[in-house]
């Protein structure tokens, strides 16, 4: 199970923190989704010092590409999305490792962008603090470029460090969510939006 609690623990109790991914400094909004041992947040970029704003509505998961994605880079005050995964095992810093060079590779329109990856230590994570960070992931870092020592032992100073991924926040969600909130309003996808809604598809998946 995600590991719950205060220092460091995942979960809704990581609300109103901030958090530090390199130069980037985020601030937790909203947990927008879980799964396994990661935990998705919607999150304010907080880089240029500029105040918290109105929350976007929920709805949307903002974990998958669609045709409402936000545009822009960071130091717009703007809302992203951040993935946060504890690391239990070298399996599984392996995985979450490839996903982040893989998304790191992907530029489309049409699917979700990623920004940043670290990893961080989360006993120094405090209530309005910043997490420590080990390593980035992409940039190599120390112990041969996982940040977890060497061995590539799970454990950092006795505890699990988090693996983190900051990506674009697309605010409609998957495109399931927008299928079944139209369901469930009695509305129908109108020919145009569906072929527009197709080809975007389609040239993500081509791409």
């Amino acid at each position: 199970m995600p590991e719950a609690g205060g220092g460091g623990g995942l979960g809704p109790q990581l609300v109103g923190e901030k958090i530090s991914l390199n130069n980037t400094v985020v601030n937790v909004m909203r947990l927008l989704g879980e799964g396994g041992f990661s935990f998705v947040y919607l999150v304010k970029d907080m880089s240029d010092g500029a105040g918290i704003g109105s929350i976007p509505a929920s709805g949307g998961d903002g974990m998958n590409g669609s045709s409402s994605q936000s545009s822009g880079g960071l130091g717009q005050n703007q809302y992203l999305v951040l993935k946060i995964t504890s690391i239990h095992s070298r399996q599984q810093r392996d995985i979450a490792e490839k996903e982040a060079k893989l998304l790191s590779r992907l530029s489309h329109p049409s699917i979700v962008q990623m920004f940043d990856t670290c990893y961080r230590t989360p006993q120094s994570e405090g209530r309005g603090g910043h997490g420590g960070l080990v390593a980035n992931v992409l940039g190599g870092g120390s112990g041969g470029g996982s940040g977890l020592g060497g061995s590539g032992s799970p454990l950092v100073g006795g505890v699990r460090p988090q693996h983190l991924i900051l990506m674009e926040y697309c605010e409609g969600g998957h495109a399931l969510d927008v299928c079944n909130r139209m369901s469930a309003s009695g509305q129908k996808f109108d020919l145009p939006s569906l072929v527009i809604a197709f080809g975007q598809i389609c040239n993500a998946v081509s791409y």
